[in-house]
């Protein structure tokens, strides 16, 4: 009982952090490097107090990840900031789909996401322009805001048994708000979880959801080199409903990266490191969550972190409840996506609706 109390008062207070940074660009900036560091403790405290809850082969494989990019890192002399946010991505996982958080610790948290949510949907209407918002945000930045918010409320309305319609219309909603910034990742993202949303009557196998899970990111992983190509042979035309190019610097940002892989051969298997020099960027920023895996710690990380996904989302959640772990995964083609240290609350919150056994039926199985 105590640590359960404990594990909500820790929950709380990472989601309250989180919180807190995105209010304004002032507080992000303040906030988001002290948070990444104070994200790991939390989230290292939540995995010692519960250890016994999480599967074994699991823990082993989150070892092996960290041990295996902590050498990636010495070998490749990247930042230690890149490095604790894939900790905390790795451990926030594991967590948050084992732990027991009570109703009203998940109705705190979804009036801080929602509160989130209306204020960054007012921004994309009235503090649009020329791409840059006056708090300092772009416009990716608050589509993506808008996104996770949308995510994280629309599954836990799931989770209450809402109706459809309703989910709907909030899935609608911000993706109108999100035609507001042009952004096509989360624009991408919401859109093909409506889609499911409304095909989602039937009963759907884990066979399925396990192919068309490796399907997206094995599209996601080779979209960077068709992207750059495309850019190379000048294929080229305006997206539909945004009006917006093709392109949009990301090429370039690829093209970068394709050539330093080429340039140092062994770096494929160690990474460039998030220190790598960009030719038209002061800072790199991979724009694909599965080329940054690729660039910051090489092929290994990389194939070791994608099968640790798999396992968490087809295992130790409810393989039903994962839809909006598709948007992230397709949104992840545009931006680092769950990388990202600033937004680590919104998978972790998703991964919380998406536990595979009732309170009861866990309390049983911890038992036994």
């Amino acid at each position: 009982m105590r640590t359960t109390k404990f594990s909500n008062f820790l929950f709380l207070l990472f989601i309250t952090m989180h919180f807190f940074s995105f209010i304004n660009n002032t507080f992000f900036n303040k906030l988001s490097m002290i948070n990444i560091y104070t994200s790991f403790i939390i989230l290292t405290i939540l995995l010692f107090i519960n250890i016994k809850k999480h599967s074994k082969n699991q823990l082993l494989l989150v070892v092996i990840i960290m041990l295996v990019s902590t050498f990636s890192l010495i070998m490749n002399d990247g930042g230690l900031g890149s490095l604790v946010s894939l900790y905390n991505l790795l451990i926030g996982i594991l967590v948050f789909s084992n732990i027991e958080i009570n109703s009203k610790s998940k109705i705190i948290a979804i009036v801080m996401v929602s509160l989130l949510f209306f204020r960054y949907c007012h921004l994309s209407i009235n503090n649009y322009s020329n791409n840059v918002y006056y708090n300092g945000f772009n416009s990716n930045t608050v589509a993506q805001i808008i996104m996770f918010c949308c995510l994280v409320i629309s599954s836990f309305m799931r989770s209450e048994n809402c109706k459809k319609i309703y989910i709907l219309f909030l899935n609608v909603a911000a993706a109108y708000f999100m035609l507001k910034c042009q952004s096509r990742g989360a624009l991408l993202g919401i859109l093909v979880y409506v889609i499911v949303l409304l095909n989602d009557k039937k009963e759907v196998k884990k066979s399925t959801i396990k192919s068309l899970l490796i399907v997206i990111i094995f599209i996601g992983s080779i979209f960077p080199i068709i992207y750059a190509n495309m850019y190379k042979n000048e294929v080229s035309f305006e997206i539909p409903l945004i009006n917006k190019n093709l392109y949009s610097g990301r090429e370039a940002i690829y093209l970068d990266i394709i050539g330093g892989f080429k340039d140092n051969k062994i770096s494929i298997f160690t990474g460039l490191g998030s220190n790598f020099q960009l030719t038209h960027y002061a800072t790199l920023n991979a724009h694909n969550m599965y080329l940054g895996l690729l660039v910051n710690f090489g092929i290994f990380v990389y194939i070791l972190v994608i099968i640790y996904l798999m396992i968490t989302l087809l295992d130790s959640c409810d393989y039903k409840k994962i839809l909006p772990i598709f948007a992230l995964l397709l949104n992840a083609y545009f931006e680092t996506s769950m990388l990202w240290s600033a937004i680590i609350m919104f998978p972790c919150l998703l991964i919380t609706f998406m536990q595979k056994d009732s309170k009861e039926e866990r309390r049983k199985e911890y038992d036994t």
